[in-house]
């Protein structure tokens, strides 16, 4: 008898296991129920819009702020603020931020544009600056 019951608790507990599992490649998100963050005008110091990058002013910081994003039950989202041309690719200036706001030095913009865009150094570039939030391998992207 207590063989039997024996055998019977591992396939109770193996039928559990296997039923609290959830494969990873199954579980989806549903891209029209999530709330995409929004980006706060960062208030660039001239205008319009611009910013100067030269060696002396590597150390000034932008403050990136924005509304986070939801998704309807309590998922993490993991923002990263990322910049790009009208023909480039995003390329993140700062991320990993569990947070609603982050700090970027001019020297992380820079070389973001330079060695991730590919810009010319002291040569105006028109980029567009946007939030990305990432929830496992699927990012939303804000407005730029």
């Amino acid at each position: 008898m207590m063989r039997i019951s024996k055998y019977i608790l591992l396939l109770m507990s193996f039928a559990a296991m296997a039923v609290g599992c959830v494969r990873e490649e199954m579980a989806q998100i549903d891209p029209d129920e999530v709330i995409i963050p929004v980006l706060h005008d960062p208030g660039f110091p001239k205008a319009p819009e611009a910013i100067t990058i030269t060696a002396a002013n590597q150390t000034e910081e932008l403050v990136f702020t924005w509304d986070a994003a939801h998704l309807g039950f309590g998922a993490q989202f993991n923002y990263a603020i990322e910049v790009y041309t009208a023909d480039s690719l995003k390329v993140e200036v700062g991320g990993g931020v569990n947070a609603t706001t982050t700090t970027v030095t001019y020297e992380d913009i820079n070389y973001a544009l330079v060695f991730g865009l590919g810009a010319t150094p002291a040569e105006p570039v028109k980029v567009n600056f946007c939030l990305s939030a990432s929830v496992g391998v699927r990012k939303f992207y804000s407005e730029p």
